[in-house]
């Protein structure tokens, strides 16, 4: 064990008593009741590969990853459910970015976040107590990035945005709970630009209008719900 009063620690490489060679093998420590306390291996005097740490009681309180003696990542693990809550990535020494899980009562998944220095950074999902999931996104210093969806409990889509920095940047489409379409309009730096359509809750289209820099623009057509034309007309920049 490497909390024994007989190994040595010389500038950070451990050895055995009166050996010049560093020691290799598998290290395991336990409390006095026999339970582990922590497991891994040692490459030359560092630690290498996963080490293991337990609570007396035989939860596990975290997992760490070694690679010549450097600490690369280490997962948390709940006292409570006993489940993964997060993971700190470094590079020399130093935290570079962290995974956080959290869970309902019956243990599914909640959220999957990714941060860096304190901000969304990376891919984040977050689901419904039923396993479904509700959304889906990528971040980049705390802003949404690229394409975030999000979903109903029952599975349908609910929103599929395109966004710039937080800015909505491309074709947007929401949906009913039924699955029929709701809305698709498409905008550039978040100004509506070109055709924007919305239907009824019955699949029936409702309107479609024409926007250049966010402002109404050219022909425009409206229905009533039963799919007869209720009126049209023209816009000239609004």
């Amino acid at each position: 064990c490497n909390e024994s009063s007989k190994v040595q620690d010389r500038n950070g490489v451990l050895f055995l008593p009166n050996k010049t060679e560093p020691f290799s093998g598998n290290n395991l420590c336990s409390f006095d009741n026999g339970q582990f306390k922590s497991k891994g291996r040692y490459i030359g005097g560092l630690k290498s590969g996963l080490w293991t740490e337990w609570h007396d009681n035989g939860i596990k309180i975290s997992e760490e990853a070694y690679t010549s003696g450097e600490l690369e990542s280490k997962t948390f693990f709940s006292d409570i459910h006993y489940q993964k809550i997060g993971k700190i990535f470094y590079k020399n020494g130093k935290e570079t970015s962290k995974i956080t899980w959290s869970y309902y009562p019956n243990l599914q998944m909640k959220f999957e976040q990714n941060t860096k220095n304190s901000k969304a950074h990376g891919k984040q999902t977050d689901w419904y107590e039923n396993g479904q999931k509700m959304l889906e996104g990528n971040f980049i210093n705390g802003k949404a990035e690229g394409t975030v969806i999000k979903w109903y409990e029952n599975g349908n889509k609910e929103e599929e945005k395109n966004l710039k920095a937080d800015i909505e940047d491309g074709k947007q489409t929401t949906w009913y709970e039924n699955g029929n379409k709701d809305t698709e309009e498409n905008f550039i730096g978040g100004e509506l630009n070109g055709k924007a359509t919305m239907w009824y809750e019955n699949g029936q289209k409702y309107y479609e209008k024409n926007y250049k820099d966010h402002k109404q623009n050219d022909k425009w057509t409206m229905w009533y719900k039963n799919g007869q034309l209720w009126a049209e007309g023209n816009f000239k920049d609004g």
